[in-house]
């Protein structure tokens, strides 16, 4: 049987990938891994899924003459660097080493492709958010006319934290804020899972809070990618409370930015925005209470006006109805003298009458008492107990009452007996009764 060594076989493959292969290819590929060695080369490895399934992958080089070349006109254009996630239009050669086996040299990446690759994406993740009814939800919350308590999520080194807290805190009005920081990374790869927790944390704390603020400084576009995440655009989207976007670049609109309450460029355009509420709420209190005091003013105005001639008609009717009342009471002080006058007289008449009248009924009554006294008299004189004595009579009582109102006598009781000289005392020994 015939055979060939590994070797041959290996140098065979070159030979024959070399003779039926193109000098180059544009390959659509997603960057699974990425890592740059000290002598400048990159070293990648090119993937594609199907329904999130990998069905085949690739070594690639990028050699340190291309790399830095391809580096920076690729991030020129798309403002961020190769990363792993990115799909990547790149135009590799194919080599076959009898050592290293099959691997693609990247010699050009084109920067468009994934600027465009990229589009699609964001312009996917907003549609499914608008789809699912979350793109303005955040936007539904009526923002509080005076936003004075405000839950910031920041790096508390950035540099955006530190002009907002001062533009806010210092503002010439001298309105007061009361602003707490939650503090979160905000770029690179651990941006998006640190914001959620910081909004989670505000949940948690119950705080009354007017509105929430997400601020970072200025950077590279690539520092932004974290704001275009489906999962943190949910959590903005959902959030219970207001949320300001201040995320710091005029000319980038990240995803945050739109599902967002309101989008402002930069930190201190969110302290101004802040700072306008409140201006503007105190000018409308301000014209209102000018509209109060003017209308108070026209009211007083108007009310005065009415007591003035209200005064003027009741003094003019007063001094009417006084003469009037004046000529009354002279018309009746003529009538009543001359009636006092036939009053008096005829009132004299009937005292005399009455008076005439009350001596006879009084003489009268005096001779009628008088007789009535002496028929008294004369019946006292008849019963005059001494007159009775005199006659032979005696009078007995049984224990201080008249013997004939008392009980029946007991033995043993006291009879007292008058006789016309003498008061006899005896005791009770025996009763019988008279039948």
């Amino acid at each position: 049987m015939s055979h060939i060594s590994l070797l041959d076989l290996s140098k065979l493959i070159r030979r024959t990938l070399e003779r039926q292969l193109e000098q180059n290819y544009w390959v659509v590929a997603e960057i699974g891994e990425l890592r740059q060695h000290q002598r400048g080369h990159c070293y990648l490895e090119l993937i594609e899924k199907q329904n999130d399934i990998l069905v085949t992958k690739q070594r690639a080089t990028i050699w340190s003459s291309s790399y830095r070349t391809i580096k920076h006109n690729f991030e020129e254009v798309t403002g961020q660097s190769l990363a792993p996630g990115l799909k990547v239009l790149c135009q590799v050669q194919v080599q076959y080493h009898e050592l290293y086996g099959l691997s693609l040299n990247i010699q050009e990446i084109d920067p468009n492709y994934t600027m465009g690759e990229r589009a699609r994406m964001r312009a996917e993740i907003i549609q499914r958010l608008i789809g699912e009814g979350l793109y303005d939800m955040n936007r539904r919350h009526e923002l509080s006319q005076v936003p004075q308590r405000i839950a910031v999520i920041s790096s508390p080194t950035a540099a955006g934290w530190g002009d907002f807290l001062h533009q806010l805190l210092m503002n010439p009005y001298r309105f007061r804020f009361e602003v707490d920081l939650y503090k979160a990374t905000m770029q690179g790869d651990s941006a998006r899972e640190s914001i959620c927790s910081a909004l989670e944390q505000i949940t948690q704390a119950a705080k009354p809070y007017d509105a929430v603020v997400i601020i970072r400084g200025g950077g590279a576009r690539i520092d932004l990618d974290c704001f275009d995440h489906y999962e943190l655009a949910i959590s903005i989207a959902k959030f219970p409370l207001p949320i300001l976007t201040g995320i710091g670049h005029d000319r980038d609109e990240t995803i945050a930015d739109l599902v967002a309450h309101t989008r402002l460029k930069t930190p201190t355009a969110v302290a101004e925005f802040l700072i306008n509420n409140l201006r503007s709420y105190e000018a409308q209190l301000d014209e209102l209470s000018n509209t109060v005091f003017a209308y108070a003013g026209n009211y007083l105005n108007q009310q005065q006006q009415w007591v003035n001639q209200l005064q003027s008609k009741l003094q003019t009717g007063a001094r009417s109805l006084l003469g009037s009342q004046q000529k009354q009471l002279q018309q009746m002080a003529g009538s009543i003298g001359a009636n006092t006058r036939h009053r008096i007289r005829f009132g004299r008449e009937q005292l005399k009458s009455m008076e005439r009248i009350l001596y006879s009924s009084v003489d009268k009554a005096m001779c009628s008492e008088s007789a009535t006294l002496d028929q008294l008299e004369i019946t006292l004189r008849l019963q005059d107990p001494q007159r009775l004595l005199k006659r032979g009579y005696t009078i007995s009582y049984l224990e201080g009452i008249p013997l004939h109102k008392a009980n029946a006598p007991k033995p043993g009781q006291l009879l007292i007996t008058h006789t016309q000289n003498n008061i006899i005392t005896s005791k009770v020994e025996d009763t019988t009764p008279n039948t």
